[in-house]
């Protein structure tokens, strides 16, 4: 068996099935965990209502290109690019309208960047979270992800999104030009992808030190890119072969679609 497919089957075997989908206690406490953290940041975040048309399988386009409305698990607000704080949140999609059912969804880049990894692809938790270390990025929480993988919260880098399947490392983060923006699910969403299966909060996002927020409030993460993130995430990033566009390197190098993870 070759190292990718064992890593398949490891994934398979660690992918929650239907029968094990979170309690709605459940998803509300998550829920109560990830309002807290965009809550306490200034972060904007939103419900995503469920999809009725949703078809597991189906491809992005239909057969005359256009988009195919059974492809996306969740409906996504038009503009959301443009939230930069919770009060740009349309009230009907804030969190505290949140029904069974809803994605929760971070605008990524306003405080907090998400690294994606992904075991369906071959990367590994643990080995990720040592590199990371090993780069001197500083993890903030982290995520299990209803594939058996994890999301790593880490400081805002000014650093755009970006996918690569070949690591199995995602990047969820935005270009110090507003560009490049990316979405991120948090607990509080059940995946119709993953038979309702959740994401689960293993590190709670918590404050290091006492950094100052514009407004002079200490601890808060809201709008701060330091050098330190963007050398770091970037290091880790490159060190994996994974290229996004970063503008204040004014590395010019395509990036993906937002869709979250």
């Amino acid at each position: 068996m070759s190292a990718a497919t064992q890593a398949q089957a490891a994934a398979s075997e660690n992918m929650p099935t239907a029968h094990n989908r979170p309690p709605l206690d459940t998803l509300r406490a998550q829920l109560s965990e990830s309002q807290r953290v965009l809550d306490e940041n200034r972060i904007p975040g939103f419900r995503a209502p469920p999809n009725l048309d949703y078809r597991r399988g189906a491809p992005a386009t239909m057969p005359d290109k256009s988009p195919n409305p059974a492809y996306s698990e969740f409906h996504f607000p038009v503009g959301w690019d443009s939230f930069r704080t919770p009060d740009d949140v349309p009230e009907t999609l804030r969190l505290d309208r949140w029904q069974p059912g809803d994605g929760v969804v971070m605008c990524a880049g306003l405080g907090l960047d998400g690294v994606d990894v992904d075991t369906k692809h071959g990367a590994v938790v643990e080995e990720q979270r040592q590199r990371l270390y090993g780069n001197d990025v500083s993890i903030l929480g982290r995520v299990r992800t209803p594939s058996g993988g994890a999301h790593f919260y880490v400081p805002s880098s000014g650093i755009c999104s970006s996918s690569d399947l070949v690591s199995g490392v995602d990047y969820r983060g935005r270009g110090r030009d507003g560009t490049g923006s990316g979405l991120l699910y948090m607990p509080g969403t059940s995946r119709p992808l993953y038979d309702g299966a959740g994401y689960e909060w293993i590190e709670p996002v918590e404050f290091r030190g006492t950094d100052l927020d514009d407004a002079g409030q200490e601890g808060s993460l809201k709008g701060r890119i330091t050098e330190e993130a963007s050398d770091t995430v970037g290091s880790y990033l490159w060190g994996l072969g994974v290229k996004p566009r970063s503008y204040a390197a004014g590395k010019v190098i395509p990036t993906v679609g937002a869709t979250p993870y």
